[in-house]
């Protein structure tokens, strides 16, 4: 399967469910996404992020065959959580990465800033953005690939010159079931460890959702 290359906001008040608490359940989860997501002020882009979210929620009917359960979902359905390490097979509980022992500027090398793996058979991904929490980020330009779709090198450094630690996409991508997600990095010194990490919603059955640990299936 290849990841969405994204979308503009959808009305989906008349969408139809294949399961009948789905609805309820994301009706029920809605004011939680929106304070999630209350550190954007533009409400465009929240819109853009909410149809996202919506579209993985249909998706995930289809895929996992299973009703959607928002936060809490029972054992028979699926729900989402906020995007851990582990879920992009960085086997630990931090945002943390570090840069590799080669130089990548001007891209003579590069680091993987997530390296290649591919969704399970019961897994879904929306991203929407990156973020770095250090007072002079390392970390200068990201290489994203889903799939086989390579996106523009988007350069993160302005970062330094506003007062937020965060870079929305312009549009979020999907990663659906079964398919393959790339970053990768370019930094100006080598060895470097930073807090950053992805922004982003995992959407699994609840079997997954509870494991503390990656289990790829």
């Amino acid at each position: 399967m290849m990841p969405s290359k994204g979308y503009d906001p959808v009305d989906v008040s008349g969408e139809k469910w294949s399961y009948p608490q789905t609805p309820r359940n994301l009706r029920a989860v809605l004011p939680w996404f929106y304070n999630q997501m209350s550190f954007i002020g533009e409400p465009a882009v929240q819109a853009r992020i909410m149809a996202g979210i919506f579209k993985c929620v249909k998706l995930g009917e289809d895929k996992f065959q299973q009703g959607f359960g928002g936060y809490n979902p029972e054992s028979n359905e699926f729900g989402l959580v906020p995007l851990r390490p582990q879920h992009v097979d960085i086997n630990n509980s931090r945002w943390r990465w570090t840069s590799g022992a080669t130089s990548t500027i001007n891209w003579s090398a590069a680091d993987n800033f997530v390296a290649s793996f591919n969704a399970g058979s019961d897994e879904l991904f929306l991203i929407f953005g990156y973020y770095n929490l250090e007072p002079t980020p390392n970390l200068n330009e990201l290489f994203i690939q889903p799939g086989s779709e390579k996106y523009p090198i988007i350069t993160v450094e302005p970062l330094r010159c506003r007062k937020e630690c965060y870079f929305l996409l312009p549009m979020p991508f999907i990663v659906e079931p079964r398919s393959q997600l790339t970053i990768q990095a370019a930094c100006k010194s080598i060895s470097i460890a930073e807090e950053a990490g992805i922004l982003g919603y995992f959407f699994a059955p609840k079997s997954k959702l509870i494991y503390k640990t990656r289990i790829v299936s």
